[in-house]
């Protein structure tokens, strides 16, 4: 088993932490934006004035003006609070009460947009049988969501050259992993009715599906890496929903069912380890690309999932881009 994986109580406080957000709690905005702005040294602090909310940054060394308000009010909007109707952004430095600089504009919920990931291509010829869903949605229906695409990534703000972004997810009910975003198509909610069943395949395939326009294979990631499937592929129950992860590698195509998207993170690629038979079971090791000491978490390589000797056997399924 991996160690010290993401409690299910855990994951639990982040989706309530999540639903308050969206509901306008400052105290539950503020937390989540400081997960991000913390490893840059800016405190964030958020407070309803009528229908207004402010952010008050605390930083020792001021950012500039333009990029971090720019982020905030993105990520402000993707909250759609109804009552929301200005956002005002200040800065100062700890300890002192004098505002260094002091940004306020209104806001207007139509210019909304939903992350890329979970957004379809905009060419895709038709409908998708299993659609993307926003955010909003995915948390009304009580599914796990991501942080980081609720809170916009930094990029003005430099992080390490060595740093790179991972999807965090559940494959069992008690254990995640981290996937590298270069290797993700895109996050997905599927249906158990639109998957169609091929016999005398692997246990751990599930089906194929309707990808925008592609015919999609989907694997329970579970089963794959010898843990516990999910229930999407199991019984007659036509009303089943699920994530799944469109994966990618040398242009070919898997989807991956699982259990729940949780996050998406930034870690030092500097603090990759080996992974060891000591940390992980047999069936697990020779799909991990490395280890992450310090989240815990062991980092899947797309290339070895697609590559899997179960899979070759029937390779020609292995959706081309």
């Amino acid at each position: 088993m991996t160690p010290s994986p993401l409690s299910d109580d855990g994951s639990q406080k982040h989706a309530h932490l999540l639903q308050l957000a969206y509901q306008g709690d400052g105290a539950a905005i503020a937390t989540l934006m400081n997960r991000h702005l913390n490893r840059h040294q800016i405190t964030a602090s958020v407070t309803w004035e009528g229908n207004r909310l402010h952010v008050l940054l605390e930083a020792a060394r001021i950012p500039d003006t333009e990029p971090l308000v720019s982020v905030i009010y993105r990520t402000i909007l993707k909250l759609q609070v109804p009552t929301l109707k200005a956002l005002k952004v200040s800065c100062q430095k700890p300890g002192s009460l004098d505002i260094v600089w002091s940004h306020e504009q209104s806001i207007t919920p139509n210019l909304a947009g939903d992350s890329d990931l979970l957004q379809p291509p905009p060419e895709s010829p038709q409908p998708p049988v299993v659609a993307p869903i926003s955010l909003a949605d995915w948390l009304s229906q009580k599914a796990q969501t991501s942080l980081a695409e609720l809170i916009q990534p930094l990029s003005d703000l430099k992080e390490p050259e060595s740093a790179e972004r991972f999807l965090r997810f559940s494959f069992s009910p008690s254990e995640t992993a981290l996937l590298a975003l270069g290797s993700i198509r895109q996050v997905l909610q599927v249906q158990s009715q639109s998957l169609l069943k091929v016999p005398d395949m692997p246990g751990c395939v599930v089906g194929i599906c309707n990808f925008h326009g592609e015919m999609l294979w989907m694997v329970d990631l579970g089963l794959q890496l010898g843990f516990q499937g999910s229930t999407i592929g199991q019984g007659n129950r036509r009303s089943q929903a699920g994530m799944a992860i469109v994966i990618q590698s040398q242009g070919k195509s898997l989807g991956l069912i699982v259990p729940q998207v949780i996050d998406i993170e930034s870690h030092d690629l500097t603090q990759l380890q080996p992974a060891t038979a000591d940390l992980f079971p047999a069936t697990l090791l020779p799909f991990i690309q490395g280890y992450l000491v310090r989240s815990s978490s062991p980092v899947l390589d797309a290339s070895t999932l697609l590559g899997d000797r179960r899979l070759q056997i029937h390779a020609a399924w292995l959706t081309p881009r």
